[in-house]
């Protein structure tokens, strides 16, 4: 259902309104008028409609809505009321798919904090020796958008100057993966070292492995969790060598400013004492 077709049918009850003879429409009558996918916005479209002022509730039993007798000269809509309508109907409608997209999120959001917070623990890692985080806020438009989570150490070298970041990305789904979910996961290799599905399910690890249909040759790593709580790593993802512009540019897509500062200063960190180590 589109919105265009919200307030025409809202446009519609109210016409049916003021031609009524009692200038009132019952529930149950507006409900008859709402066929064909309009049933299930029958609140949307009352709630638009009283923005209205000559349209209000009716209070009782019978319910529905009313002309406001006695404030206008005769029952019909004027340019005004109609774009307030239409007005109502874009805010709700945009409220309403928002929260249909967070309940949609909110399996993978559980499986999302469960492993971030699992993980982090048992990698047992300093603060200071790398950059963890799951911010559905960090992406942005483009190949790098639908990266649920990153895990970014540094390799150094400790005989020639060579710092470089090396990029884990993760992908999670609260049920068992499809094909198209493998492939998008896939893609993450254009810019990652190393990518993870991360998912929950019950089933044996033969069977998660053989519905997954992953290839002797395919990279992707996989952890499953059948509780929330723990997580196994069921198949251990392969080193992939990107182009380091395309690491450059994802770090800079993916990455919050204060994430990117942490990047440059363990650099100029490393810079630091490789000169100090230059001149001892």
């Amino acid at each position: 259902m589109s919105q265009k077709q919200l307030i025409e049918k809202s446009l519609e009850i109210a016409k049916i309104l003021f031609e009524s003879s009692e200038l009132h429409i019952s529930r149950s009558e507006m409900r008859n008028h709402l066929q064909d996918g309009f049933e299930q916005y029958y609140d949307l479209i009352t709630k638009s409609l009283c923005a209205s002022d000559k349209i209000t509730n009716k209070r009782g039993k019978i319910g529905g809505i009313e002309y406001s007798k006695g404030k206008y000269r005769r029952p019909d809509l004027s340019v005004a009321d109609k774009q307030k309508i239409e007005e109502k109907i874009n805010l709700l409608f945009d409220e309403l798919k928002k929260s249909e997209a967070n309940e949609r999120q909110q399996p993978e959001l559980k499986v999302q904090a469960s492993f971030k917070s699992w993980f982090q623990s048992e990698t047992k890692i300093q603060d200071v020796d790398y950059i963890y985080n799951f911010r559905s806020e960090a992406r942005k438009n483009g190949k790098w958008r639908n990266v649920d989570g990153y895990y970014i150490t540094f390799e150094k070298s400790d005989y020639h100057l060579s710092f470089k970041p090396m990029l884990t990305s993760f992908e999670v789904k609260s049920g068992m993966p499809d094909t198209k979910d493998i492939s998008q996961a896939e893609n993450y290799f254009n810019f990652s070292h190393y990518v993870y599905l991360v998912f929950k399910s019950s089933d044996p690890t033969h069977v998660i492995l053989d519905t997954l249909k992953l290839a002797d040759a395919s990279k992707l790593g996989v952890f499953v969790t059948n509780d929330n709580v723990t997580f196994a790593k069921i198949h251990n993802a392969k080193f992939n060598q990107p182009l380091t512009s395309e690491v450059d540019t994802a770090l800079g897509k993916i990455l919050s400013d204060s994430e990117l500062e942490i990047i440059e200063g363990k650099m100029l960190e490393y810079l630091q004492d490789k000169v100090k180590l230059l001149f001892s």
